[in-house]
């Protein structure tokens, strides 16, 4: 990382998560930047993967996910959100490391393609997806990718995206240590990685 970046331009998908943890994994995961505005730091950078290029905005919520979003309204101006983080299993059928991903579009809004783009990737890579995922010291494992939904509250400034937003969340087991947590949030990133192009695809 090489200072710290403090323009403000418009983003193509905003990314927010809950905890450092989180955080840390979609910025090593995206390979984002420091950046500064409006006195907020954040991770942004552009990420290239099958034949897309994405402006990503990252942020942590630290007050709640309605405030943060509206930072990421305020200065990015994303049409989409995704909000990526880690869960506890609360379905028998969900395994520590698993990820679930769940998609909504803005009711009424031009954007209905969020949805399209969930049911594309899962198209692609199964229902559910067997996925291997290295980590940053290079240790693979193995886990499976699935639909949500995921019980998260729903902001009210979601009404003001043009596509739609996004839940990818890792699922740890009841009363995590730190392990399971990272390794959660890493397979969250990763599986974002992989959705973006699709994101990307379906809004145009």
């Amino acid at each position: 990382m090489s200072g710290i970046s403090h323009e403000r331009r418009p983003v193509d998908i905003g990314v927010i998560t809950g905890t450092p943890v989180e955080m840390g994994a979609v910025r090593d995961v995206l390979d984002l930047g420091l950046a500064a505005a409006g006195g907020l730091l954040f991770y942004e950078g552009t990420v290239r993967t099958r034949g897309t290029t994405s402006r990503i905005a990252a942020l942590q919520a630290r007050d709640s996910v309605a405030a943060a979003l509206g930072h990421l309204l305020g200065h990015f101006r994303p049409g989409i959100v995704v909000l990526t983080g880690t869960a506890e299993a609360t379905d028998p059928g969900l395994a520590a490391g698993d990820v679930v991903v769940c998609a909504e579009a803005v009711v009424d809004g031009p954007g209905t393609g969020i949805g399209h783009a969930v049911a594309a990737f899962f198209g692609d890579y199964g229902d559910p997806a067997h996925w291997r995922t290295e980590d940053a010291r290079g240790v693979s494992r193995a886990h499976r990718v699935l639909p949500g939904p995921v019980g998260t509250a729903k902001p009210a400034e979601v009404g003001e995206l043009t596509q739609g937003w996004a839940v990818i969340q890792g699922i740890t087991p009841p009363a995590a240590g730190e392990t399971h947590r990272r390794v959660a949030a890493w397979h969250a990133a990763a599986v974002l990685q992989s959705l973006i192009p699709y994101l990307r695809l379906t809004a145009r």
